[in-house]
Order: structure tokens, then sequence, then C-alpha cells
């Protein structure tokens, strides 16, 4: 790839995580990516071959920050295992929510981004993904090494699977938010995402490891 290619894609991927920052994935069209960087649609066109192959790209390089983040955080302890299960979920519901974009992106995985794209480019991004979940494998571990290195990917795909059923909280919805004000006491039982997601992912580490 030529440097003028690769900087012009850069450009494209850089533009379209910048417009998710205020854009559902649902409202983001080609159209709206060429026009932040710029170009035509025909001109978005020649470096990716849809919308759904620029946001599947743009989800890949999310994913690999996030797992760095996870694997700057975590160390090994000494503590309990219910501790220990705590601090990983912590750590990986907290990385998670301080990633916006990711949680879009991976909220519209199934049902949009995989969605009319070409074989080569849902290999490309399954073989990434693929990458992604197995280098975590050993970063779990190191808190839990309890886990066996199947059950260990296991959770590290459940909580990837967990995001788009938990993300809703990180942005209620304006007739969500109208039955907060309206009962104060709905909203006080109202958790967020981090804390939503880690309360799913603690119970489901320690059964992994007691083989439940």
């Amino acid at each position: 790839m030529s440097d003028q290619r690769a900087e012009r894609r850069r450009r494209i991927l850089d533009a379209t995580a910048e417009l998710l920052t205020g854009t559902p994935v649902t409202r983001l069209s080609i159209g709206d990516i060429g026009r932040a960087v710029g170009l035509a649609t025909s001109n978005v066109l020649r470096y990716f071959e849809s919308r759904e192959a620029v946001l599947l790209d743009l989800l890949d390089e999310q994913q690999s920050g996030w797992a760095d983040s996870v694997d700057a955080r975590i160390e090994p302890s000494e503590a309990t295992l219910p501790s220990r299960a705590a601090e990983l979920a912590r750590v990986i519901a907290t990385s998670l929510d301080e990633r916006p974009v990711l949680r879009e992106l991976l909220a519209a995985r199934d049902a949009v981004l995989e969605r009319d794209v070409s074989v080569h480019v849902l290999l490309r991004h399954r073989y990434a993904a693929a990458d992604v979940e197995e280098s975590l494998v050993p970063v779990v571990r190191r808190l839990l090494p309890e886990l066996d290195p199947h059950r260990a990917h296991r959770l590290v795909v459940s909580a990837l699977l967990l995001v788009p059923a938990v993300q809703p909280l990180a942005h209620p919805s304006r007739s969500l938010l109208a039955v907060f004000e309206a009962d104060p006491q709905l909203a006080r039982e109202q958790r967020g995402f981090a804390e939503s997601l880690a309360r799913l992912l603690e119970p489901l580490a320690l059964g992994l490891v007691r083989g439940d």
C-alpha cells in the first residue's frame, strides 16, 4: 500500500471515529464520512468497499487498543478469588466504559456491520477479532490463573457479547429519562454501563473458575 493511500485511509478512519462520538452507527452514512474528510462518496469507496467496511476496520483498531489497555491495568495478585474476580470485572467494564466508539461499534456489529460486506472484509475482521480475544487470554489468567485457557477465552468473548445488552444504559432514551424525572426512585435504581457490566462479569468469572 502506498504512503498516500495509507494516509488517506487513516484520515477516513480518524474522521469516522470522530463522527461516532456524536452520531449513532445507524445514522452514519458513507456521505457523512466523505464530507468529514473532504471527499466525494465515490472517492471514499476507492479506499473502502462500503460504509460497513470502514466501520469494521475501525472496530478492529478500537478492539486492539482496548486489549492493550486491559493488559496495562492487570497485575498478578495474591488477593482472594472473589476479590480477583471482582477486580477483573471492574477493569474490563471500566476500560470499555472509557471507549464509547468501541461500545457503539460492538453494539452494532452483529445486526449492522457484518451484513452486506464481502467475504474478504468479513474474514479480515473475524481474524483480527480472534487475535484480540486470544491476546487477552494470558492477561485474564494473570489475575485468575485458576482459569484454563479455554475458559479464559470464554470470559473475554462473553464480555464483548454483553456490550450490546448493556450499551443502552450509557445512553438512556428520552422516554426513559422522562420516566426517571417522573419517578426519581427509578432513577436511583438505574446503574451505568461500567457498574452493570461488572455486575454481570464478576459472577461469570467465578462460575467459570468453579466449573459452572
